[in-house]
């Protein structure tokens, strides 16, 4: 007796059915084979695309004779070798000179640059919509700390055999000042004042637009003493002092202390001895740390890669410029958010706890 069975309402034979199974079954591998290749073919795109995806990304210290531009120079030198790392995008940073912390946040904010040197008390106020940074609305909240710059602080400079060789020297003198439009001479203006001076009218000043001009000031007898709030050593300043004799003066601790009180990241610092060339005495001063500030516009994994390259080569880093290590003992809280994809990185190393 020949079985019957039931397929697609048609009668078929135990045989015929068997042929048919072989048929479908056949066509069924196909479209499942066809259906997984196409999967890891899509897959295998998307890899080699995030393999070959590439971000170039602008990097704003301060002026060329800073200690943030040499920084910003090693940090973008180590990206510029070591990236891509495995499993994340490529990326190429070129460093561009800028004029203070004020302006480079006002770019992270307008979408202008991608990485800035930004200061606490600036970024606080941003981040909150104060003042001028209202007009920004919602973008102020994108605001990001990425990782901290050096440490920085006011440095009075004068010739040694020039008139001035004390902080009390410097009321009636030729003083090389910082802009008004520069951030940093907001910590300047903190110590004439706690000293009971008027910058404008206590001593003969001329604000200068760029720390180079300062310097050219000094050297070529312009100016009798000039001060500069900016990370130490410094590129500018070394290159004076190893071609002049100078000295730093101290400002004294009282008034540095009073000095302080101005803001809250602010706080009375000393700068070691031999920090420049003749200068084998420690000097006192007003102190701050500022930080390299981006934006939530910089994708997580940019921000992670950024953060281990600088992280795993930091020994080469210190290599090429000196204050480049600074950085590793100057996590602290900022008054803005890290950048998650930074916070993770620096969290999985417990250098933030």
């Amino acid at each position: 007796m020949v079985g019957i069975v039931w397929f697609n309402q048609v009668e078929y034979s135990m045989e015929e059915r068997r042929m048919a199974m072989k048929k479908y079954g056949m066509v069924y591998f196909l479209v499942i084979s066809f259906l997984l290749g196409g999967m890891i073919s899509i897959q295998n795109v998307q890899a080699q695309q995030t393999k070959s995806a590439q971000y170039n990304l602008t990097w704003v210290p301060t002026g060329t004779s800073g200690t943030t531009y040499g920084v910003a120079v090693a940090a973008a030198t180590l990206i510029n070798k070591y990236s891509p790392i495995p499993g994340f995008p490529k990326l190429q940073i070129s460093v561009i000179p800028g004029k203070g912390s004020t302006a480079h946040t006002s770019q992270l904010v307008r979408g202008e640059i991608d990485i800035g040197l930004s200061s606490p008390n600036i970024a606080r106020d941003a981040y909150a919509g104060k003042d001028e940074w209202a007009k920004f609305g919602a973008k102020v909240k994108e605001l990001r700390v990425l990782l901290p710059t050096t440490i920085m602080a006011a440095q009075i400079y004068s010739l040694w055999d020039g008139p001035v060789k004390t902080f009390g020297d410097i009321k009636g003198k030729r003083l090389g000042e910082m802009s008004k439009a520069m951030s940093m001479q907001k910590v300047n203006a903190a110590i004439w004042k706690a000293a009971g001076l008027d910058a404008d009218k206590d001593m003969k000043t001329t604000y200068y637009s760029t720390l180079e001009a300062q310097l050219d000031a000094l050297r070529d007898g312009h100016a009798d003493v000039i001060i500069q709030t900016q990370g130490y050593p410094s590129t500018g300043p070394m290159e004076l002092f190893t071609v002049k004799h100078c000295r730093v003066i101290s400002v004294p601790i009282e008034i540095a202390k009073k000095a302080s009180e101005e803001d809250v990241s602010w706080y009375p610092s000393t700068m070691p001895a031999n920090t420049y060339p003749k200068q084998d005495y420690p000097v006192s001063t007003v102190g701050l740390v500022l930080f390299w500030g981006t934006t939530t516009r910089l994708p997580n994994e940019v921000a992670y890669e950024i953060c281990k390259i600088v992280h795993q080569h930091y020994k080469e880093g210190v290599e090429m410029f000196k204050p480049f290590g600074q950085f590793s003992e100057l996590f602290k809280d900022f008054g803005i958010p890290y950048h998650p994809g930074a916070e993770k990185y620096w969290r999985e190393v417990g250098w933030i706890k």
